[in-house]
């Protein structure tokens, strides 16, 4: 809640319960959050029913996408149909994705599908290449031109010798050639590695997020990681945001929701501890909030803001400034 110029948390607040721990009786907040956000992604919105108690919401159900159409009344207003069942929209909560109108997102699963079909083609070449690959693993060549039963002879002979590791003895001048099939000619392993880049594109992903490490080193992981927050989860974070506020909290101007996020983009112990110790420095974190951060409990005391004046708090420091002005 903002007022009088302050930011206050609202843990009393229902929505904080439900947003935060449980939505509904049956899945727990994450649980809420990964299936509206996959839908949105795959489908364009996710949708949720929202169940209330005179004007308190108790609960947000999702629905899922092909159980949710919507329609225009007579008046030309917006209905949402989950079931066949009409619902208004103050009784639906919609996140939506990435869109041209603005009313609605764009289905990825419309948009990707040619790159999806080749993709899975793809994939049903590479299973059918390595099950039913029919390129033998050794090949025996011959001097000589033997019968059908004499080239039969060599081959048992060849599958009788029961240690297949010990050495072999070739007679009448014959060879072996070891063969190997390979991938790379076939393209297949540069076709996997372009499905994923394809992936990564639609969902505005790093490839390292997919296990890619190609890209990826010792030292630049921490700056892809703060990158993947700032193109791909806060564009997120900032929908849900929005959402909640516009369908849940329309009727409370002073009341917003915000995610948390300096734990995500939290650097190495040795830099966190440097940055934690510039901001108490400057007064912007208490010594409890540095420890909230860092999962810790409050202590006695750790409430006030310091900076570095012989150690004084802010309204102490800021009374004798005034004070030593005006003298």
């Amino acid at each position: 809640r903002v007022k009088e110029n302050e930011t206050t948390t609202l843990y009393e607040h229902p929505l904080y319960t439900l947003l935060h721990d449980s939505p509904n009786p049956d899945m727990t907040a994450m649980e809420f959050r990964e299936a509206l956000t996959a839908h949105a992604i795959l489908t364009g919105a996710g949708h949720a029913g929202i169940s209330r108690r005179g004007d308190r919401i108790v609960a947000l159900w999702p629905w899922m996408p092909q159980d949710v159409k919507t329609e225009k009344d007579r008046a030309g207003r917006k209905v949402y149909l989950h079931k066949g069942k009409p619902y208004h929209p103050r009784d639906v909560f919609v996140l939506n994705g990435f869109g041209l109108t603005g009313g609605s997102g764009l289905s990825l699963m419309h948009y990707a599908q040619q790159t999806l079909k080749l993709i899975t083609t793809q994939q049903d070449y590479a299973m059918s290449f390595f099950e039913d690959d029919q390129t033998p693993n050794l090949v025996l060549e011959h001097p000589g031109k033997p019968n059908p039963q004499g080239v039969e002879n060599i081959r048992k002979a060849w599958a009788e010798q029961s240690q297949w590791h010990a050495p072999r003895v070739l007679s009448e001048g014959m060879k072996a050639t070891q063969l190997h099939p390979d991938a790379q000619k076939t393209q297949l392993i540069e076709q996997r590695s372009f499905q994923l880049l394809e992936v990564c594109r639609f969902l505005r992903l790093s490839p390292h997020k997919l296990a890619d490490m190609g890209r990826a080193t010792w030292g630049n992981v921490e700056q892809l990681n703060i990158n993947h927050y700032t193109e791909t989860l806060r564009p997120w974070c900032e929908r849900w945001e929005q959402a909640i506020k516009l369908r849940c909290l329309r009727d409370e101007p002073n009341v917003f929701v915000k995610h948390n996020i300096a734990g995500f983009l939290r650097g190495d112990f040795k830099t966190q501890t440097e940055g934690f110790a510039k901001l108490l420095d400057k007064g912007v974190y208490s010594i409890n909030e540095v420890r909230a951060l860092m999962d810790l409990n409050p202590v006695e005391g750790g409430d006030e803001h310091f900076i570095q004046m012989n150690m004084q708090d802010v309204v102490t420091a800021a009374e004798s400034a005034v004070a030593s002005d005006t003298a």
